[in-house]
């Protein structure tokens, strides 16, 4: 189902290595909140911001959330200013390639 395949990404943008457990939790419940009443379903992934996890974050959000991390291997630019057209362009030109290998 495409709704169970959603990933979120923390609201407020934070350095997840540098948030308190309490932190984690506040940001990822104010997510999955806002989904459930939005979408009525609960993401199954985080994707952490700037790409961000270590080792104690990933454990305690997999552990206590049940979230699946993950991250990406491109990046189209919109972090650093890219267009919406520059965002549209690299992913169509990312689905024409097909994936590697």
């Amino acid at each position: 189902m495409f709704a169970t395949n959603l990933t979120d990404t923390p609201c407020s943008h934070p350095h997840i290595p540098k948030l308190t457990e309490a932190e984690i939790d506040v940001e990822i419940q104010r997510l999955d909140e806002a989904f459930v009443k939005i979408l009525g379903v609960r993401p199954k992934y985080i994707r952490p911001p700037f790409g961000e996890i270590d080792e104690r974050t990933a454990s305690y959000i997999q552990s206590k959330h049940g979230k699946t991390i993950v991250l990406w291997s491109a990046d189209s630019g919109d972090s650093i200013g890219g267009s919406a057209q520059d965002s549209y362009d690299f992913y169509a030109n990312f689905a024409r390639a097909g994936p590697a290998g």
